[in-house]
């Protein structure tokens, strides 16, 4: 079952006596939303789960990963374990009601596009 965390309406004052919202209030005024599901904390943009997408941004909760204790790591460019990874990603994967790929990229400088329109030209490197 779901948890949605709900944005907090706290507010909070700058030294100039300005009013700031807290950064779950601006998530929320900004269309997103906090959710949980068995220890995995995640971000659901609302406006891409209201079109019919899947999606979710992950963080580091609710993983097997050891640094610094617990962490959701699912990129494998680090002193991690396969085996680590793999079952963070599949925790990650499970969270949602089909069978999903998982899609990760890595930031390169440089003006190199690559389009994908097909699961085979997204796995052509």
């Amino acid at each position: 079952m779901d948890t949605i965390i709900n944005s907090s309406t706290n507010f909070l004052s700058n030294s100039a006596g300005q009013q700031l919202s807290d950064e779950n209030a601006i998530l929320t005024e900004s269309g997103f939303k906090w959710r949980e599901r068995e220890g995995i904390k995640m971000l659901i943009c609302s406006a891409l789960e209201a079109a019919g997408f899947a999606n979710a941004f992950s963080t580091r909760s609710g993983g097997v990963s050891p640094f610094p204790d617990g962490d959701l790591n699912l990129a494998g460019f680090d002193e991690d374990t396969l085996e680590n990874i793999t079952e963070n990603r599949r925790r990650f994967l499970n969270l949602f009601e089909r069978e999903y790929a998982l899609a990760t990229a890595f930031q390169v400088h440089g003006d190199y596009v690559k389009a994908a329109s097909t699961r085979e030209s997204a796995l052509q490197t």
